[in-house]
Parts: structure tokens; sequence; C-alpha cells
């Protein structure tokens, strides 16, 4: 394969910028190095693993910078061929000289995670470890890093093993009836295929679920506020914010469209929404911003829906209800600071009293949306995690595989089980790139 480089870390103005360069060609670039007691270093003398200081020349044979530099000798690098990596002075200006003088070579710029593209095909990391790069990467809490850092060292892959073993299992009890299509699939046997096929999907089920858990602790947590016209859904937003984002007025139906904003809850990352009230019919304006509020409903991950406890609950409030009755949320009775005492029938809906106006109950409201999502952390922590939209796919396909292989186990021919054991570990071979196609690599 062709020699690459690029900056591991940002072509900006900073203390240090890295290139990477790997490849058979990496040592050439030894021959603009210098140590810095003036000596040439010829690139048959660098050893594996040890640091140098000195010089990096330009083309002219004059100075561009001091640097610090050290090798990898194939295959002990990240990417599993011979790994040269410079530290230059963080000015943008000079690296790109560098790379200028390094391309002349004939080597040429990495496309966008080649490095990890060559660990895996160089048999460094299996696929799932290759994603999990990313996922560490982008996670934006503690336990996103947590989660992506266990998957990069192997542990999905593991439980991933132990699946295909399972289905491994059960194609040698269906194998060895096919081979003997005179024998009907004993009684034991039967039992055996069913009873790890269970085991199998109540497995896949768990990953499967685990995506969603595990999504807002790498991407955050998207929070949609909603409730009819002038119950205060501006001032919550607001008041979470400490600052007036929302305009706030006693005219109901202001936001007519609606508010997005970014803050940090218990340590989470939160994209919070203000959307539009939601009533009967208004303006096309107004019914635009209704359905986008729909919208964000359906893809948020917590629902705040705010009820004015200074009036009744009416038919407008019940509706709403019943809209976001099948996602998580929190019903916020608001306004408490102007009543005394709500109805029972109130209350018996209400999950926490507010005022938005004088932001009493925010810290119970803030430990209550942190609660809400990570009361199930103790089983990931004990458990795998998926991280990638692409295992989800697979998963979701592997779980109808199997289980139409457990609707035929007494009802069809054992040869067209047989296939369809053959396709779900077609399945798990994709997830760790056993088998994979350029297309999937490249994405």
């Amino acid at each position: 394969m062709e020699t690459i480089v690029a900056p591991i870390t940002p072509l900006v103005t900073s203390a240090v910028i890295m290139l990477r360069i790997s490849g058979e060609k990496a040592l050439e670039c030894a021959n603009n190095l210098k140590l810095a007691d003036g000596k040439y270093l010829k690139k048959e003398n660098i050893k594996s693993r040890h640091v140098y200081t000195g010089i990096f020349l330009d083309s002219d044979g004059s100075v561009l910078d001091e640097v610090v530099f050290y090798f990898f000798k194939s295959p002990a690098s990240y990417t599993g061929e011979d790994v040269l990596e410079i530290s230059f002075h963080g000015n943008p200006h000079i690296v790109r000289k560098a790379l200028s003088i390094i391309y002349d070579k004939g080597i040429r710029a990495a496309e966008p995670g080649e490095f990890t593209k060559r660990a895996f095909l160089n048999g460094k990391l299996d696929l799932t470890q290759a994603e999990s790069v990313a996922s560490l990467i982008e996670s934006k809490t503690d336990k996103g890093v947590y989660y992506s850092f266990r998957q990069l060292k192997g542990s999905l892959s593991k439980k991933l093993i132990d699946i295909k073993n399972s289905l491994v299992d059960i194609s040698s009890v269906i194998e060895a009836y096919v081979d003997f299509p005179e024998d009907d699939l004993s009684d034991h046997d039967a039992d055996f295929v069913i009873d790890r096929l269970d085991n199998v999907l109540n497995d896949i089920s768990l990953l499967i679920e685990s995506y969603k858990k595990f999504r807002y602790q790498r991407e955050g947590l998207k929070i949609v506020i909603v409730g009819k016209p002038n119950v205060g859904k501006s001032s919550l937003l607001n008041s979470l914010l400490e600052e007036e984002r929302a305009i706030v007025s006693e005219i109901p139906g202001t936001t007519r469209d609606f508010i997005e904003e970014a803050i940090s809850i218990n340590g989470i990352p939160v994209r919070l929404m203000d959307t539009a009230g939601l009533r009967g019919e208004g303006d096309f304006i107004e019914n635009r911003g209704i359905e986008k509020a729909r919208d964000k409903i359906e893809d948020s991950d917590i629902v705040l829906v705010v009820l004015d406890l200074s009036n009744e609950i009416d038919a407008e409030d019940r509706k709403i209800l019943d809209m976001t009755k099948d996602k998580n949320r929190i019903v916020l009775g608001n306004k408490d600071d102007l009543v005394e005492n709500a109805s029972n029938y109130t209350k018996s809906i209400v999950d926490l009293s507010v005022s938005a106006k004088y932001r009493s109950n925010f810290k119970l409201l803030e430990d209550l949306i942190y609660n809400s999502v990570s009361s199930d952390d103790s089983e990931l922590l004990a458990g795998e995690v998926i991280t990638t939209e692409r295992h989800v796919i697979l998963l979701k396909t592997l779980y109808e595989t199997l289980n139409s292989v457990k609707d035929k186990v007494f009802s069809e021919h054992l040869d067209l089980i047989s296939i369809d054991m053959g396709m779900a570990l077609d399945i798990i071979s994709e997830f760790t790139g056993d088998k994979y196609t350029e297309e999937i690599l490249d994405n």
C-alpha cells in the first residue's frame, strides 16, 4: 500500500502539531532529520520506540524546525506498518511546509480515518474496535468515553464471539440432520436449539436496547418542552438557561417556531428545545410550528410536558398528555407560586411542581432529568453497549433471521433453517469484519 501522512493533532496554532507517516517509505523522511548534536541519523540506525530530538531540514538543507520524533517498526505500531511520528512547534505554516517536503517523496495525504482503516486491514483491530475509535473521539460524557473505550479494547467483540459460538452449535445440530434427511429432529435436539435461540435472541435484544441508552452519553440528551400556549414553556427555558433567550409574553402563542439551546445538566450535554404551543387550529405559520413540535417530540430523549397549575387541566392539556404518553416524559406543574394547593387530580398527573419565574425546585428538576436516563447505567456497566447505527441495523436483521429460524424448527424443512443459519453467521462476520465490502470499509 502507498505510504500516507497526516497531522494527528489539529492543524491550528498551538504548542505542538504532530505528523504521522505510515507505510514502507516512512523512514525515507529520516533523510530530512538531523540530531540535536549535528549528526545525521541514517534510517537503518533508527531504533524502534526510541525518542529523538533534532531538526527537520528544508529541501535546500536549511533548518525548518526543531522537532521530536520516534519510529515504530512494523508490526508494532497503530497501523501495523512502519510508522514515523514527528512533533513540530505548533505553527501551521511550518507544518504545511514539512508536508510539502514529505509529499515530494511520493507520500500522499491520508484520507479521513485511513490510519484506523489500515489498522483493521493489518489485523490490529477488528471492525467493531475500529468503529469505536470514532465513538471514543466523539463522546461528550465520561461514561460515553468509558463505553467506547471498552469496545475499543474488544469487549463487544468477545460478546459477538459468544453469540457466534452459540450459532455454530445450533448450526451443527441442524446440519447433522440435513446430512441424514430420513431422521426427524428429536425432541431433545429441538429443545436444545430453541433454548440456545432464546438465549441469543435475548442477548441481541439487550444489545439493541443499549444503543438507545448509550446515545445520550455519546451525543448528549435531546429534551423538548411542550404544552399548550401560555403555560410557561419559554419561561422554563429561560430559567434553565439562566438567561432571557425566549421572549416571554402574556399573549398566548408567542413562540411560533422552536428555539434550541445547549446546556449541561449534571455533567450531561443537553440540547433543549422550546416549541410552539400545541392547541387546535391556528393560522398557517402557527400550524407549521405545531407540526415541527410533533417532529421534535418523536426525535427527543425526554419530553417536558408543562401544565399550568393556576388553571384546571382542560381538553388541550389532556390531548398533549395523550400524545406523549409513550415517550420518556416528565410532567411539570408550572406557576406553583400562584396556587396554594393544586387539585388532587392535577397532583396525580404532575411529577414535579415548579415555578419557572422564581426557579423553585429546579435542582429537583435537573436530578429528575438525570435520573430518568441514568437509571440503567448499572445495567450498561455490567453488559455491553452498541455505539453505531450500523451495528443496530445488523442486529435487527440478525434478530429477524433467528426469529424466523425459531418459527421453522417444528414446521418446515431443516434445509431452509440451514440457509437461515448461514445468513445469521454471515451477519456476525460483517460485525467484526471477517467479511466486508469496500463500501462498508470506506464508510
